[in-house]
Formats: C-alpha cells, sequence, structure tokens
C-alpha cells in the first residue's frame, strides 16, 4: 500500500538525522517502526494508565524493484508522492510514485511447482583430471564467495528454461534472474537484520540489492553468478565454473542447464522453503551431500583448492597471513598476468567462504581476528577424496 504524507521541514530533517545513524533502512521502515510504537504506547496507555514503551519491530518493506518477476507488483498510487517522502538522492524526481512492496521471496526461486517442469538439459561436460595440481590463477574467482546464488539461480533457469527447448538466450536470462535476485537479496537482508546474523553467516552476501543504487550490483551478479560470454564466444560465471550451465550448440549464446542443475534445483532448500532449523542455515544435509559429491566428481578444481586449504589449516595454518604464506607454493612460476597478494587473499577468502557454506571449517573470531578450524566434515572432505590414505577419522 501507497501512504503520502505532508510534514514540516523540521521533521523531515529529523526523519534525516535517524537514517544517517543507520537504524533504518529508509523512509518506509521508519514510518513503520514509530506508527507500531505509537499504537503500543497508547494501548499501553489505554490497559494500565502508565506509558510503557516496548519495541515490537513489524517487517519493513523496501522500494520495489522494476522485474515483474516477484509474487507482488507495485500498485501505482492515484498521485505523486511529495518530495517530503523521497530519499535525498531522489528529490530531483518528486514528480515520479512512490511504490513499495513487502519484502518476499520471488516466485523464481520457490520450490512450487518444480517436480512438474521439464526442461532441456545437457550432460556434464568432461572435466581436468581429479589429481591435477592446480595454480591459484585456476582456481575458482575469488569474488564467488558463497554458493546459496547457485541454489537460487538453479531454481531460476529451471523455470525459465522450461520454455526455451533450445536455450534460454543469456542477454536475457542474466539481467532477469539478477533482478529477482535483487528482491531476494532484500528478503535475506531482512532477514539477517531480524535474526541479528553475525557477517561470517548473513544470507544475503552475495546478492544484490533492488532500488536504483543497486544498479551495480545486479549487473556483478548477472555476469558472475549467472554467466557471460566472452568476445572468442566463452561461457564464464560460477554456475559454468560448477559445470550447472553450458552453451547450447548452434548460433547465439543460448545457456541449458546441466543434469546436475536440474538435481540441485528440485531440492528442498532452508532459506527458500521457510523450513530452517536455525536461522543462518543455507542448505540442508541432502544439498550438502549433493554439493560435495558433484564437486568430487566434475569441480576437480574446486575440489583441489578445498583440500589444499582444509590440509594447510590441520597442519596449523589456522590464520589468513598463514595460510597465505602456504599458498604461495601454488603462485605458477610463469604466467601471463600478475598475481598480486591482493590476488592470492581473494582466491583464498572465496574458497574459504565456499567451504563454510558446505561445513567443511569454522571460524572464530577475537575482535578484527579470525582463526579457521576443520570440522569432522571437513575431514571427511579430504578423507574421501584420498580413499589410499586410512580411514580413521583424526579430525575434530
Amino acid at each position: 500500500m501507497i501512504v503520502c504524507i505532508n510534514c514540516k521541514s523540521e521533521t523531515k530533517a529529523k526523519m534525516d538525522s535517524l537514517l544517517e545513524k543507520d537504524q533504518y533502512r529508509d523512509y518506509s521502515e521508519l514510518f513503520a517502526v514509530a506508527v507500531d510504537n505509537l499504537w503500543t504506547m497508547e494501548q499501553e496507555v489505554a490497559k494500565r494508565g502508565a506509558l510503557v514503551i516496548n519495541e515490537s519491530p513489524v517487517p519493513p518493506v523496501v522500494p520495489a524493484a522494476s522485474t515483474t518477476l516477484g509474487r507482488a507488483k507495485p500498485t501505482k498510487p492515484s498521485k505523486a508522492a511529495p518530495a517530503s517522502m523521497l530519499e535525498p538522492k531522489a528529490r530531483k524526481a518528486a514528480s515520479a510514485p512512490v511504490a513499495c512492496v513487502p519484502v518476499h521471496i520471488p516466485d523464481l526461486f520457490l520450490a512450487d511447482g518444480l517436480d512438474s517442469l521439464s526442461a532441456k538439459s545437457t550432460k556434464i561436460p568432461a572435466a581436468e583430471e581429479p589429481d591435477e595440481a592446480f595454480t591459484l590463477d585456476r582456481w575458482l574467482f575469488g569474488q564467488y564467495n558463497k554458493l546459496l546464488p547457485v541454489k537460487a539461480n538453479c531454481r531460476a533457469l529451471l523455470r525459465i528454461a522450461a520454455n526455451y527447448p533450445d536455450g534460454v538466450p543469456l542477454e536475457d536470462a542474466a539481467p532477469q534472474i539478477a533482478e529477482a535476485a535483487a528482491l531476494l537479496g532484500d528478503y535475506l537482508a531482512d532477514h539477517d537484520r531480524r535474526h541479528q546474523i553475525a557477517r561470517d553467516d548473513s544470507l544475503a552476501t552475495a546478492f544484490p540489492r533492488s532500488g536504483p543504487d543497486g544498479e551495480k550490483g545486479r549487473a556483478r551478479y548477472a555476469n558472475q553468478f549467472v554467466g557471460s560470454v566472452n568476445s572468442q564466444g566463452a561461457l564464464s560465471g560460477l554456475l559454468w565454473d560448477y559445470r550447472l550451465a553450458v552453451l547450447a550448440p548452434g548460433a547465439g549464446s543460448r545457456l541449458r542447464p546441466t543434469e546436475s542443475a536440474l538435481q540441485l534445483a528440485r531440492l528442498t532448500n532452508p532459506a527458500l522453503d521457510s523450513c530452517q532449523t536455525d536461522p543462518a542455515q543455507k542448505f540442508s544435509p541432502e544439498e550438502t551431500a549433493f554439493f560435495l559429491e558433484h564437486i568430487r566428481a566434475h569441480v576437480p578444481v574446486e575440489a583441489f583448492a578445498f583440500r589444499t586449504l582444509i590440509e594447510a589449516i590441520a597442519d596449523g595454518a589456522i590464520t589468513p597471513d598463514k595460510l597465505d604464506e602456504v599458498l604461495q607454493v601454488h603462485v605458477p612460476a610463469i604466467t601471463n598476468r600478475s598475481l598480486s597478494p591482493s590476488f592470492l587473499t581473494s582466491q583464498r577468502s572465496g574458497a574459504l567462504s565456499r567451504m563454510a557454506d558446505l561445513g567443511l571449517i569454522a571460524r572464530e573470531r577475537k575482535g578484527v581476528r579470525v582463526s579457521y578450524m576443520v570440522t569432522s566434515e571437513g575431514g571427511a572432505f579430504v578423507q574421501e577424496e584420498e580413499p589410499h590414505k586410512k580411514k580413521e577419522n583424526v579430525w575434530s
């Protein structure tokens, strides 16, 4: 719903001051909390004759993104919102209406109806040799720092591909999925805030945001987490690197899911299907097992990175600096690109974050310092990778 108000410049200044403290995301959340608090105070006065302030926030609302993929569509107001309703950056467009919708998970990422959808898939392309040693420049791009976007994008690709038997035009699919992912990012950010989820465990990390300020983030998401094609016609992006999407044969850049993508899309997900046992839970045990088996079988470079980091941590390299020292041995002696220390750090950080999503490592923070430990699942992953070693589980 749309609510327009007129207020004095002094009141507007007070609202701006509150927003500058980063306690409220936007005017909509500020209004919602203010009304909720006023209602609570009046109820207390009516019941007890005393003023009792009790925090009881209501779900905030966020600006609607320019997409039709969500469950709710913005309501078109009959009058333009007054300038007092607009954020400072939007004052020049005072004649434009302000539309707000409750945060939600777009239909594109839901499980409903996936089992009945049929999409043409392809076999998983052959990968490199599993025992090959991979230098850091061949590890997955460090900016691929989370795996929940992989799950969401597989569902989106399945839904869209059901209508494109010859493959989904990438130039349409990538921005379409990114726009919906922005609404999902809004939803997950609200989830993180309400449950006070720490930064390391945040579900919203890597997802873009809706609104004009999130345009660059949506473009980054489209290129990195969905896919892009270079001038030579080569596909890149996390879906390709995880062998979950390929280019369909023939002219044009058309994306097609692999068989594994369809399997992953149909598995129940705690965060997307409202069945979390913990507010920070990203994947079900079935999804985690799927990811690990898929990585072992089809993404040897990722398996190598995971194994390398697990063994380094088990040997005592439990801090970022110590891990970077160990990883120096994996910097190629001869390369046509400059591998700076920041590149090494990015590669290490991205791999560790993906490992944490799958429960292979745990982090412990003391102030600004972080240390890593290998979980029993991480130890089991290495043992499965190296069957010739003794099968005793010595990991804690």
